[in-house]
């Protein structure tokens, strides 16, 4: 797989993947109505990740790609067993006014660290387009493309800063 086939797909099924999460962003943002509808959203964006990862997986990414397809599928797959670690813990509440404890449990404090390491991957990827200097490292492979830029910014949901 080129690089440029495997920025295409990952942007594929990201995009596929977004739409999911973006509609249950939204939702988490109303008051909630119920439990079941509450968990429903959690397992929603959990199954969403597991079907991105399921499909990212088949993939086999040029050489330029690999350290960044590993961390992509290693955060994704966590970040999936964090949110359905979330639905869980919704799922033994007795009512909604108990969701307003949520925020401190342990299942949720896993999913907010799992997505702060998401967001350190994706400063090291930027970090990595950004520090010219240190280009020496990949000496022995091309320069990363404006389409693993792209890769970067859809599968960790950054944007690479312009150097």
């Amino acid at each position: 797989m080129s690089l440029t086939e495997y920025a295409e797909e990952v942007e594929a099924a990201v995009a596929e993947m977004q739409v999911r999460i973006l509609a249950t962003d939204d939702a988490l943002r109303e008051p909630a109505t119920s439990l079941p509808a509450y968990e429903a959203i959690w397992r929603e964006r959990a199954d969403a990740r597991r079907e991105f990862l399921g499909v990212i997986e088949t993939f086999d990414p040029p050489d330029e790609a690999d350290a960044l397809h590993a961390a992509a599928t290693d955060i994704v797959g966590r970040l999936a067993l964090a949110e359905a670690a979330v639905a869980d813990q919704v799922s033994d509440y007795g009512g909604v006014p108990e969701l307003n404890g949520l925020g401190t449990t342990p299942a949720f404090r896993g999913f907010i660290e799992v997505n702060e390491e998401a967001t350190n991957v994706c400063l090291a990827a930027q970090g990595m387009f950004d520090d010219t200097a240190q280009r020496e490292v990949f000496a022995d492979v091309s320069w990363v493309t404006a389409e693993m830029k792209e890769v970067i910014e859809v599968v960790f949901d950054c944007v690479p800063s312009e150097t």
